[in-house]
Protein backbone atom coordinates (compact mmCIF):
# COMPACT_ATOMS: atom_id res chain seq x y z
CA UNK A 1 0.00 0.00 0.00
CA UNK A 2 2.81 2.32 0.45
CA UNK A 3 3.60 1.87 -3.21
CA UNK A 4 0.51 3.94 -3.85
CA UNK A 5 1.60 7.17 -1.45
CA UNK A 6 3.34 9.95 -3.92
CA UNK A 7 7.38 10.30 -2.90
CA UNK A 8 6.46 13.71 -0.65
CA UNK A 9 4.39 11.60 1.58
CA UNK A 10 7.02 8.92 2.00
CA UNK A 11 9.38 11.87 2.57
CA UNK A 12 6.66 13.14 5.57
CA UNK A 13 6.88 10.13 6.64
CA UNK A 14 10.64 9.24 7.25
CA UNK A 15 10.85 12.71 8.51
CA UNK A 16 9.10 11.98 11.30
CA UNK A 17 10.37 8.87 12.02
CA UNK A 18 12.20 8.82 15.52
CA UNK A 19 15.66 7.43 15.12
CA UNK A 20 17.64 9.53 17.52
CA UNK A 21 18.40 6.57 19.93
CA UNK A 22 18.55 3.78 17.14
CA UNK A 23 19.67 5.13 13.50
CA UNK A 24 20.40 1.70 12.36
CA UNK A 25 16.33 1.09 12.78
CA UNK A 26 16.05 4.55 10.39
CA UNK A 27 18.32 3.03 7.71
CA UNK A 28 16.86 -0.86 7.77
CA UNK A 29 13.41 1.12 6.56
CA UNK A 30 15.14 0.83 3.07
CA UNK A 31 14.04 -2.34 2.73
CA UNK A 32 10.18 -1.56 2.57
CA UNK A 33 10.31 -0.33 -0.63
CA UNK A 34 12.37 1.18 -3.63
CA UNK A 35 10.92 4.61 -3.03
CA UNK A 36 12.11 4.28 0.35
CA UNK A 37 15.39 2.94 -0.67
CA UNK A 38 16.43 6.08 -2.94
CA UNK A 39 14.76 8.67 -0.28
CA UNK A 40 17.39 6.77 2.72
CA UNK A 41 20.35 5.98 0.72
CA UNK A 42 20.18 9.77 -0.33
CA UNK A 43 20.41 11.10 3.34
CA UNK A 44 23.54 12.86 4.49
CA UNK A 45 24.63 14.72 7.96
CA UNK A 46 21.10 13.48 9.56
CA UNK A 47 23.29 13.49 12.42
CA UNK A 48 25.67 15.78 14.40
CA UNK A 49 29.40 16.23 13.29
CA UNK A 50 30.37 14.41 16.07
CA UNK A 51 27.34 12.10 17.26
CA UNK A 52 27.74 10.02 20.09
CA UNK A 53 26.66 6.72 21.69
CA UNK A 54 28.06 4.81 24.33
CA UNK A 55 29.41 0.93 24.25
CA UNK A 56 26.13 0.00 25.49
CA UNK A 57 23.95 1.36 23.61
CA UNK A 58 21.91 -0.70 21.13
CA UNK A 59 23.47 1.36 18.13
CA UNK A 60 26.99 0.35 18.96
CA UNK A 61 25.92 -3.18 19.86
CA UNK A 62 24.36 -3.25 15.85
CA UNK A 63 27.49 -1.70 14.70
CA UNK A 64 29.65 -4.47 16.37
CA UNK A 65 26.95 -6.96 14.33
CA UNK A 66 27.86 -5.43 11.16
CA UNK A 67 31.65 -5.11 11.31
CA UNK A 68 31.74 -8.62 12.21
CA UNK A 69 29.55 -10.12 9.29
CA UNK A 70 29.79 -9.42 5.66
CA UNK A 71 28.51 -6.13 5.66
CA UNK A 72 29.25 -4.13 2.42
CA UNK A 73 31.16 -1.52 2.28
CA UNK A 74 27.88 0.84 1.31
CA UNK A 75 26.53 0.25 4.59
CA UNK A 76 29.34 1.78 6.43
CA UNK A 77 29.65 4.35 4.16
CA UNK A 78 25.65 5.33 4.67
CA UNK A 79 26.53 5.58 8.27
CA UNK A 80 29.80 7.82 7.77
CA UNK A 81 28.03 10.00 5.47
CA UNK A 82 25.57 10.55 8.08
CA UNK A 83 28.30 11.09 10.76
CA UNK A 84 27.84 7.86 12.67
CA UNK A 85 31.62 6.70 13.05
CA UNK A 86 33.25 3.93 14.89
CA UNK A 87 34.81 3.15 18.47
CA UNK A 88 38.38 1.72 18.69
CA UNK A 89 36.37 -1.67 19.59
CA UNK A 90 34.79 -1.60 15.83
CA UNK A 91 37.94 -0.99 14.29
CA UNK A 92 39.23 -3.55 16.20
CA UNK A 93 36.25 -6.12 14.80
CA UNK A 94 36.97 -4.51 11.28
CA UNK A 95 40.75 -5.46 10.98
CA UNK A 96 40.43 -8.67 12.41
CA UNK A 97 37.88 -9.35 9.59
CA UNK A 98 40.52 -8.14 7.41
CA UNK A 99 38.00 -5.30 6.12
CA UNK A 100 40.56 -3.04 4.50
CA UNK A 101 37.61 -1.79 1.85
CA UNK A 102 35.81 -0.14 4.89
CA UNK A 103 39.16 1.37 6.22
CA UNK A 104 40.27 2.56 2.87
CA UNK A 105 36.60 3.79 2.53
CA UNK A 106 36.84 5.32 6.02
CA UNK A 107 39.81 7.67 5.23
CA UNK A 108 37.84 9.77 2.96
CA UNK A 109 35.72 11.01 6.17
CA UNK A 110 37.86 13.17 8.84
CA UNK A 111 35.37 12.14 12.00
CA UNK A 112 36.61 8.13 10.80
CA UNK A 113 40.30 9.66 11.03
CA UNK A 114 40.64 11.38 14.18
CA UNK A 115 39.51 7.94 15.51
CA UNK A 116 42.14 5.98 13.79
CA UNK A 117 44.73 7.97 14.21
CA UNK A 118 44.27 9.80 17.56
CA UNK A 119 47.21 9.78 19.17
CA UNK A 120 45.91 9.30 22.83
CA UNK A 121 44.44 6.00 21.42
CA UNK A 122 47.87 4.81 20.17
CA UNK A 123 49.36 2.28 22.26
CA UNK A 124 52.61 2.02 24.45
CA UNK A 125 54.52 0.39 21.26
CA UNK A 126 57.72 -0.56 23.54
CA UNK A 127 55.75 -2.83 25.89
CA UNK A 128 55.45 -6.18 24.36
CA UNK A 129 53.58 -7.54 27.32
CA UNK A 130 50.71 -5.57 27.01
CA UNK A 131 50.26 -6.27 23.15
CA UNK A 132 47.53 -8.69 23.48
CA UNK A 133 45.38 -6.07 25.67
CA UNK A 134 45.80 -3.64 22.71
CA UNK A 135 43.26 -1.09 21.30
CA UNK A 136 45.79 0.25 19.12
CA UNK A 137 44.80 -0.64 15.00
CA UNK A 138 48.21 -1.27 14.39
CA UNK A 139 48.99 -3.40 17.40
CA UNK A 140 45.71 -5.66 16.15
CA UNK A 141 46.49 -5.77 12.78
CA UNK A 142 50.16 -6.85 13.70
CA UNK A 143 48.51 -9.38 15.64
CA UNK A 144 46.21 -11.01 13.26
CA UNK A 145 49.03 -10.64 10.19
CA UNK A 146 46.99 -7.98 7.93
CA UNK A 147 49.44 -6.64 5.84
CA UNK A 148 47.31 -4.88 3.70
CA UNK A 149 46.08 -2.97 6.68
CA UNK A 150 49.33 -2.22 8.27
CA UNK A 151 50.82 -0.70 5.08
CA UNK A 152 47.76 1.82 5.12
CA UNK A 153 48.21 2.24 8.11
CA UNK A 154 51.91 2.72 8.03
CA UNK A 155 51.99 4.79 4.24
CA UNK A 156 49.09 7.39 5.79
CA UNK A 157 51.98 9.77 5.68
CA UNK A 158 55.55 9.90 6.80
CA UNK A 159 55.08 13.24 8.92
CA UNK A 160 52.99 13.24 12.03
CA UNK A 161 52.01 9.44 11.30
CA UNK A 162 52.10 8.06 14.97
CA UNK A 163 52.55 4.66 13.55
CA UNK A 164 55.72 5.14 12.68
CA UNK A 165 56.62 4.84 15.80
CA UNK A 166 55.26 1.40 16.42
CA UNK A 167 57.20 -0.54 13.27
CA UNK A 168 59.81 -2.11 16.14
CA UNK A 169 56.19 -3.54 17.76
CA UNK A 170 55.54 -4.89 14.62
CA UNK A 171 58.46 -6.34 14.95
CA UNK A 172 58.18 -8.05 17.75
CA UNK A 173 54.79 -9.42 16.74
CA UNK A 174 56.26 -11.02 13.49
CA UNK A 175 58.65 -12.83 15.78
CA UNK A 176 56.48 -13.74 18.81
CA UNK A 177 53.39 -15.26 16.06
CA UNK A 178 55.76 -16.20 13.54
CA UNK A 179 54.15 -14.38 10.80
CA UNK A 180 56.90 -14.91 8.04
CA UNK A 181 55.20 -12.57 5.12
CA UNK A 182 55.05 -9.39 7.76
CA UNK A 183 58.61 -9.91 8.66
CA UNK A 184 59.19 -10.28 5.16
CA UNK A 185 57.30 -6.96 4.16
CA UNK A 186 59.41 -5.17 7.50
CA UNK A 187 62.76 -6.57 5.78
CA UNK A 188 61.77 -5.20 2.68
CA UNK A 189 60.84 -2.00 3.76
CA UNK A 190 61.69 -0.79 6.94
CA UNK A 191 65.24 -2.61 7.41
CA UNK A 192 66.93 0.62 8.90
CA UNK A 193 64.51 0.80 11.56
CA UNK A 194 64.24 -3.26 12.52
CA UNK A 195 68.16 -3.75 11.76
CA UNK A 196 69.13 -4.10 15.52
CA UNK A 197 66.35 -5.93 16.83
CA UNK A 198 66.77 -8.43 13.60
CA UNK A 199 70.63 -8.65 14.85
CA UNK A 200 69.64 -9.09 18.18
CA UNK A 201 66.94 -11.74 17.82
CA UNK A 202 68.16 -13.52 14.56
CA UNK A 203 68.44 -16.56 16.66
CA UNK A 204 65.36 -16.74 17.91
CA UNK A 205 64.20 -16.10 14.54
CA UNK A 206 65.86 -19.07 12.87
CA UNK A 207 64.18 -20.86 15.89
CA UNK A 208 60.59 -19.89 15.89
CA UNK A 209 59.78 -20.19 12.14
CA UNK A 210 59.44 -23.02 9.91
CA UNK A 211 60.92 -22.13 6.74
CA UNK A 212 62.42 -18.86 6.49
CA UNK A 213 65.67 -19.98 4.11
CA UNK A 214 64.78 -17.09 1.85
CA UNK A 215 64.59 -14.57 3.85
CA UNK A 216 67.98 -15.86 6.16
CA UNK A 217 69.27 -15.98 2.06
CA UNK A 218 68.46 -12.47 1.76
CA UNK A 219 69.57 -10.79 4.32
CA UNK A 220 73.00 -12.36 4.11
CA UNK A 221 73.63 -11.73 0.68
CA UNK A 222 72.28 -8.46 0.84
CA UNK A 223 74.86 -8.03 4.05
CA UNK A 224 71.47 -7.17 6.38
CA UNK A 225 72.34 -9.18 8.90
CA UNK A 226 75.96 -9.85 10.76
CA UNK A 227 77.55 -13.32 9.75
CA UNK A 228 77.96 -13.76 14.22
CA UNK A 229 78.67 -16.85 16.58
CA UNK A 230 75.09 -16.60 17.29
CA UNK A 231 74.11 -17.01 13.59
CA UNK A 232 75.83 -19.91 12.73
CA UNK A 233 74.80 -21.83 15.78
CA UNK A 234 71.25 -20.94 14.90
CA UNK A 235 71.56 -22.42 11.71
CA UNK A 236 72.96 -25.32 12.98
CA UNK A 237 70.92 -26.00 15.70
CA UNK A 238 67.86 -25.54 13.30
CA UNK A 239 69.34 -28.21 11.32
CA UNK A 240 66.97 -27.33 8.40
CA UNK A 241 69.48 -24.36 6.60
CA UNK A 242 72.86 -26.17 6.12
CA UNK A 243 73.54 -24.63 2.54
CA UNK A 244 72.97 -20.99 4.09
CA UNK A 245 75.43 -21.85 6.62
CA UNK A 246 78.43 -23.29 4.19
CA UNK A 247 77.39 -19.94 2.20
CA UNK A 248 77.80 -17.80 5.19
CA UNK A 249 80.75 -19.80 6.12
CA UNK A 250 82.45 -19.54 2.90
CA UNK A 251 81.51 -15.65 2.73
CA UNK A 252 82.91 -14.33 6.18
CA UNK A 253 86.26 -13.87 7.84
CA UNK A 254 86.10 -17.15 9.70
CA UNK A 255 89.01 -15.83 11.94
CA UNK A 256 86.48 -14.22 14.26
CA UNK A 257 84.17 -17.48 14.74
CA UNK A 258 84.84 -19.93 17.48
CA UNK A 259 84.95 -23.02 15.05
CA UNK A 260 85.48 -25.08 18.06
CA UNK A 261 82.47 -24.36 19.55
CA UNK A 262 79.83 -24.54 16.18
CA UNK A 263 81.90 -27.98 16.05
CA UNK A 264 80.96 -29.45 19.23
CA UNK A 265 77.41 -27.71 18.75
CA UNK A 266 76.65 -30.51 15.31
CA UNK A 267 77.32 -33.25 17.87
CA UNK A 268 75.39 -32.39 20.60
CA UNK A 269 72.52 -31.41 17.99
CA UNK A 270 73.30 -34.42 15.35
CA UNK A 271 73.76 -31.95 12.26
CA UNK A 272 76.20 -34.16 10.17
CA UNK A 273 76.48 -32.21 7.56
CA UNK A 274 78.03 -28.99 9.12
CA UNK A 275 79.89 -31.48 11.08
CA UNK A 276 81.44 -33.46 7.59
CA UNK A 277 81.83 -29.73 6.69
CA UNK A 278 83.61 -28.09 9.03
CA UNK A 279 86.28 -31.42 8.83
CA UNK A 280 86.48 -30.91 5.54
CA UNK A 281 89.62 -29.47 4.02
CA UNK A 282 90.96 -29.29 7.43
CA UNK A 283 88.83 -26.57 8.59
CA UNK A 284 88.53 -27.57 12.00
CA UNK A 285 92.28 -30.00 12.99
CA UNK A 286 91.76 -32.35 15.69
CA UNK A 287 94.24 -35.52 16.91
CA UNK A 288 91.95 -38.42 17.10
CA UNK A 289 91.68 -38.30 20.44
CA UNK A 290 90.28 -34.86 20.78
CA UNK A 291 87.93 -35.93 17.81
CA UNK A 292 86.93 -39.20 20.20
CA UNK A 293 86.49 -36.87 23.36
CA UNK A 294 84.69 -34.23 21.98
CA UNK A 295 82.26 -36.83 19.97
CA UNK A 296 81.93 -38.51 23.57
CA UNK A 297 81.22 -35.99 25.69
CA UNK A 298 78.37 -34.25 23.44
CA UNK A 299 76.58 -37.21 22.52
CA UNK A 300 76.72 -39.43 25.92
CA UNK A 301 74.35 -36.61 27.59
CA UNK A 302 71.40 -37.14 24.70
CA UNK A 303 69.03 -38.66 25.10
CA UNK A 304 68.55 -39.91 22.06
CA UNK A 305 70.69 -39.57 19.10
CA UNK A 306 70.16 -38.93 15.78
CA UNK A 307 69.83 -42.30 13.40
CA UNK A 308 71.32 -40.59 10.46
CA UNK A 309 74.35 -38.93 12.45
CA UNK A 310 75.42 -42.25 13.84
CA UNK A 311 75.66 -44.04 10.54
CA UNK A 312 77.35 -40.91 9.22
CA UNK A 313 80.20 -41.43 12.08
CA UNK A 314 80.09 -44.98 11.16
CA UNK A 315 80.63 -44.66 7.52
CA UNK A 316 82.91 -41.68 7.28
CA UNK A 317 84.70 -41.28 10.48
CA UNK A 318 85.58 -44.80 11.92
CA UNK A 319 89.06 -44.43 11.22
CA UNK A 320 89.57 -41.29 13.62
CA UNK A 321 87.70 -42.94 16.78
CA UNK A 322 89.30 -44.52 19.35
CA UNK A 323 88.31 -47.94 20.11
CA UNK A 324 87.75 -47.39 23.59
CA UNK A 325 85.24 -44.96 23.27
CA UNK A 326 81.96 -46.81 24.27
CA UNK A 327 80.59 -46.74 20.53
CA UNK A 328 78.62 -50.17 20.60
CA UNK A 329 76.74 -49.03 23.75
CA UNK A 330 75.73 -45.69 22.58
CA UNK A 331 74.58 -48.07 19.41
CA UNK A 332 72.78 -50.26 21.19
CA UNK A 333 71.38 -47.44 23.89
CA UNK A 334 70.05 -46.10 20.58
CA UNK A 335 68.62 -49.26 18.08
CA UNK A 336 71.45 -48.97 15.35
CA UNK A 337 70.80 -52.39 13.48
CA UNK A 338 73.19 -55.40 14.32
CA UNK A 339 75.05 -55.21 11.40
CA UNK A 340 76.41 -52.07 12.09
CA UNK A 341 77.10 -52.92 15.96
CA UNK A 342 78.81 -56.03 14.48
CA UNK A 343 80.89 -53.99 12.53
CA UNK A 344 82.42 -52.17 15.41
CA UNK A 345 82.93 -55.59 17.58
CA UNK A 346 84.93 -56.54 14.77
CA UNK A 347 86.92 -52.98 14.30
CA UNK A 348 87.82 -53.59 17.91
CA UNK A 349 85.55 -51.18 19.82
CA UNK A 350 85.18 -51.06 23.79
CA UNK A 351 82.32 -53.11 25.32
CA UNK A 352 81.43 -55.09 28.67
CA UNK A 353 79.05 -57.02 30.63
CA UNK A 354 76.84 -54.30 30.65
CA UNK A 355 76.23 -53.99 27.21
CA UNK A 356 75.60 -57.45 26.98
CA UNK A 357 73.32 -57.46 29.81
CA UNK A 358 71.58 -54.58 28.03
CA UNK A 359 70.92 -56.43 24.55
CA UNK A 360 69.30 -59.33 26.91
CA UNK A 361 67.22 -56.96 28.85
CA UNK A 362 65.47 -55.93 24.97
CA UNK A 363 65.71 -59.25 24.21
CA UNK A 364 67.65 -59.31 21.32
CA UNK A 365 69.17 -62.75 20.79
CA UNK A 366 70.65 -62.10 17.51
CA UNK A 367 73.32 -59.02 18.85
CA UNK A 368 73.34 -60.77 22.17
CA UNK A 369 74.65 -63.74 19.89
CA UNK A 370 77.06 -61.40 18.25
CA UNK A 371 78.37 -59.43 21.63
CA UNK A 372 79.07 -62.96 23.15
CA UNK A 373 80.96 -64.36 20.26
CA UNK A 374 83.44 -61.96 19.81
CA UNK A 375 83.55 -61.06 23.44
CA UNK A 376 87.59 -60.62 24.60
CA UNK A 377 88.70 -60.80 27.99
Amino acid sequence: MLDLLPIEVLQVILDNYDYSDDPLSYYALRHVNKNFNEIIMSKKNIFPLKYEYNKYSLTHKKITELCCTKTSVTTFQWLMNNNIFFSLNHIRNLIMKNRIDVLRAGKKYSGFLEILFNRFHIHDFNDLFTYSDSISPLIIAGTYNKIEIIKLLLDAGRYGNPYLKGIGALFELSVKHSHKNLLSYLVDNHYPKIKDKLNIKVNTIIQRFDDIEDILYHLALSDKIKISQKFLSGLITKGKYNDLFIYCFLKDNVGRIDLMNLFVQTISYNNYEIFNFLLSENRIKLNNDLFSKLLIENMEHRDRIKKEFFYNLFNNHINQLNRNIPLVRIGIDNDIDEKTIEQLVINGFYYSYEEMKNVLEKKNMKLLKILVGNYKE
